[in-house]
């Protein structure tokens, strides 16, 4: 659970959440009555959230030490994530309640003086949207500095510091223009995952991908 996944899993579960809501929209009927209001709005921008924000930064974090070299920081991530996952809420789940009302898009006054009530209840859900905005950006400010932070003085990432089975972390980080100085023996899908193997097999001991309970040497 580093923060590649962390970021991953909080895309997939934040992307629901809009592909419901549009999934719901796409019934004609419901359509007819959410059609331009902000109930749309907060079902397009769980999307985006989900989708290049938060998928984005996932692959930001794991790529990020094949880039320049070095990681970024755990302890700045998670709070970034929250932040991120609790903007989105307050945003969207109000602007949502308010096109249910029938707030529409693009507008600067929700109803006239005679319905104060209502216009109250708007202005109070807006409110929660926009104190909701903020907080989504300063979720994604911390993985913009904690990026610049990376870059200008993070801890040296090694070639795989994930551990991963495809070649890319075979090579050192960043890769030099050439990638390898010798062409990699690929047998499989996961190739780095075999050279271990056979590394492991040359020094003696078992294979990583051999069924058993004694830790690899």
């Amino acid at each position: 659970m580093r923060a590649p996944m962390v970021f991953a899993l909080a895309a997939v579960s934040t992307l629901s959440f809009g592909l419901i809501g549009e999934l719901i929209q796409s019934v004609i009927p419901v359509n007819w009555l959410l059609a331009d209001t902000t109930a749309s709005t907060a079902a397009s921008g769980y999307v985006l959230v989900g989708g290049p924000v938060l998928g984005g930064l996932a692959a930001l974090y794991y790529w990020f030490p094949k880039m320049t070299g070095r990681t970024m920081s755990e302890g700045l991530a998670k709070p970034s994530v929250a932040l991120i996952v609790l903007g989105a809420q307050l945003t969207f789940i109000p602007l949502f309640l308010a096109g249910v009302e029938g707030q529409q898009v693009d507008i600067f006054k929700f109803f006239e003086s005679s319905d104060a009530i209502n216009a109250m209840h708007l202005n109070t859900l807006n409110l929660i949207a926009t104190i909701g905005a903020f907080v989504l950006a300063l979720g994604i400010l911390i993985s913009i500095v904690n990026a610049y932070i990376g870059i200008r003085g993070g801890t040296p990432a090694g070639h795989d510091p994930w551990g991963g089975e495809t070649l890319e972390w075979f090579t050192t980080s960043p890769p030099p223009p050439h990638n390898f100085d010798v062409v990699p023996d690929v047998r499989s899908h996961e190739p780095l995952r075999d050279i271990r193997d056979a590394v492991r097999g040359r020094n003696g001991s078992r294979p990583a991908s051999a069924e058993t309970k004694e830790p690899v040497a």
